[in-house]
């Protein structure tokens, strides 16, 4: 006991000097980009196109790859008009870094091989070993060890070649991770000590801590709890000297699953609840999905049931999160697929278009000019009205189902029904809608609800979740499918707080050119539904369960101008900054008993 509570004192001091650490990094980290901006404003050219790019990569590893992106999207724009070929392979390189960064495997891909290629255009060694490192990184997450060994192997050369020490440790440590995945730890071992010795000659804190967490996560696996603990220890110490907070975590989360295999469950719980309040602004679906697994088996080891029974939906959103993200290991397959099609389909293409300019200089020759000519102009109308009648239907068919729906049916003929564990159910009703309506003539009536719910179209393509349907004045929408993501819970209620908004401007508007207007109640619960297409003509897409029940409780249950939430979904946002929560108890919601509910605003 007294060990442990010596280790709770110990994370509990770095816990407060990593905060004043990390405030202290984040005005350097200011002050390199406001001078990174100053000294853009003095390049033109090749220069600035380099700079952008370098700008984009500082945000990248400050884990704010979203900002990144207009930076590298500008230095790609110049680049190409520069025809600058080592300028556009960088940034196309970096596009993938942001997709993978987000889990899109299947883009980062597509965008690596683009790197690839112009960085052989460009003659750019270390950029084609860089381009073949990133490659090689997609086939791991894939699974296809082997090939991501050819990937790593092509681009250890070149940096042997060119006697870059720091590329030879990443590839070094890459090469490790395929081994132990392949279940030879030996051969991980040697070369993750090969790649950290290289570290130790660089003086690279970040990289020998990187190569620690591996090593021990490696010992962890072989059950050598004691060696991995060390390691872990070794990586902490070392990240905390480099500053890197993403460091930090994942040496705090390895700690805690490796002392929940020694069974040392307080101590446990410290680390990985240190490592929760540290990951929060890191957006890192894998360090939640880890952290909120394992707090959960250790709330069910102390029989905190309740707990242990939010952590594992935590969990569940952030596994899904990854597993139904279009970066799947089936999607990046058929992408693959798909770019190695493209590019025979290009060369084929590129025969076909040379065997018609011979056929028409043919038919030139032999007199056919004007029938060649005639025939042309009716097939490029034919296909010209084909293909606008194809992006017609198949807009059509995205406005009533979500996009993976309709090429679900447009593939099949047919779309299966599916259940989702994560889905947060959004209803909204106008109050005293008769009332109100008996002050318009059905014209003004109908203008009325379709201004707003116009509105809320907007605001729930805005935050990206699926608009269901309208039930008379009623609007019910959900995040969460059919895709999952943790965030969709928090965008379900930003949507709510924004439509509650709209409603709340608009009667005021209203209220001053004296003209009726609707107040609205909005309810949010979370939970489990099945979802799928309902009927064969005049189809929909629908959901299912008793969450939708007891969303609607939610929302009849609520009061104007408020959003009403229930537990399920407020312990998923509860720790969230950008919002603010006031308690209600426990409410009587019809055939559901007392209900705890929560108003949310931000």
């Amino acid at each position: 006991m007294k060990r442990s509570n010596c280790h709770i004192h110990k994370i509990a001091i770095l816990f407060v000097l990593l905060l004043v650490q990390h405030s202290h990094a984040q005005l350097r980290d200011q002050e390199k980009m406001d001078s990174m901006f100053e000294e853009l404003k003095t390049l033109a050219d090749s220069a600035k196109a380099d700079q952008l790019n370098r700008i984009a990569w500082e945000y990248i590893v400050s884990n704010k790859a979203g900002n990144a992106r207009q930076f590298i999207d500008e230095a790609l724009d110049l680049s190409r008009a520069l025809n600058y070929n080592k300028g556009e392979a960088q940034s196309l390189n970096y596009i993938g870094v942001v997709y993978q960064s987000q889990s899109n495997f299947a883009q980062a891909y597509n965008y690596y091989l683009q790197s690839l290629e112009k960085n052989k255009e460009a003659g750019n060694s270390k950029g084609i070993a860089f381009s073949n490192q990133s490659i090689g990184v997609i086939y791991y997450i894939q699974g296809n060890y082997e090939e991501a060994i050819n990937y790593y192997n092509a681009a250890l050369d070149i940096y042997k070649q060119i006697g870059d020490q720091r590329g030879i440790a990443q590839i070094l440590s890459n090469i490790a991770g395929c081994h132990v995945e392949n279940g030879d730890y030996e051969k991980g071992l040697q070369d993750y000590m090969a790649s950290y010795d290289i570290y130790v000659e660089l003086g690279s804190d970040g990289g020998m801590c990187i190569q620690e967490t591996f090593l021990g996560e490696n010992y962890r696996r072989l059950g050598e709890f004691d060696k991995s603990l060390e390691h872990y220890e070794n990586a902490l110490e070392l990240a905390e000297k480099a500053g890197r907070k993403n460091l930090i975590c994942s040496s705090l989360i390895g700690m805690g699953i490796t002392k929940i295999k020694m069974q040392d469950f307080e101590e446990a719980r410290v680390d990985l609840n240190t490592a929760l309040a540290l990951s929060r602004d890191l957006e890192s679906f894998s360090y939640f999905r880890d952290i909120h697994q394992n707090l959960s088996k250790l709330d069910s080891i102390d029989g905190k049931w309740n707990s242990a029974y939010v952590h594992h939906l935590k969990f569940i959103a952030y596994r899904d999160s990854a597993k139904n993200n279009k970066s799947s290991k089936e999607t990046v397959k058929a992408q693959m697929k798909f770019s190695f099609d493209q590019q025979e389909a290009e060369i084929r293409a590129e025969q076909e278009k040379k065997d018609i300019r011979q056929k028409f200089i043919r038919n030139i020759i032999g007199g056919g000019l004007v029938g060649s000519m005639i025939f042309g102009f009716v097939v490029f109308r034919q296909r010209n009205k084909t293909a606008k009648e194809k992006k017609r239907s198949d807009a059509l068919l995205l406005n009533i189902l979500p996009q993976e729906i309709a090429e679900e049916l447009k593939e099949k003929g047919e779309a299966e029904a599916r259940q989702y564990d994560m889905v947060s159910v959004l209803f909204t009703d106008f109050v005293q809608f008769t009332k109100t309506a008996e002050k318009l003539s059905p014209k003004e009536l109908v203008s009325e609800i379709n201004e707003c719910f116009r509105a809320f179209d907007l605001i729930v393509e805005k935050h990206k979740i699926e608009k269901i349907k309208t039930i008379g004045d009623a609007y019910m929408a959900a995040g969460g499918l059919p895709v999952q993501s943790m965030s969709a819970v928090k965008h379900t209620v930003l949507a709510a707080i924004e439509m509650q908004n709209f409603i709340e401007k608009r009667k005021k508007e209203r209220d001053l050119a004296g003209q009726p207007a609707f107040e609205m109640r909005v309810g949010i619960h979370t939970g489990s539904v099945v979802a799928g297409i309902v009927g064969l003509k005049k189809f929909q897409y629908d959901i299912w369960g008793d969450v939708v029940n007891t969303a609607s409780r939610m929302e009849s249950n609520g009061e104007v101008n408020k959003v009403n939430i229930s537990k399920e979904t407020y312990d998923l946002i509860k720790d969230d900054p950008t919002f603010s929560f006031e308690y209600r108890g426990k409410i009587e919601a019809k055939g559901k008993g007392a209900i705890d509910m929560w108003f949310v605003g931000i």
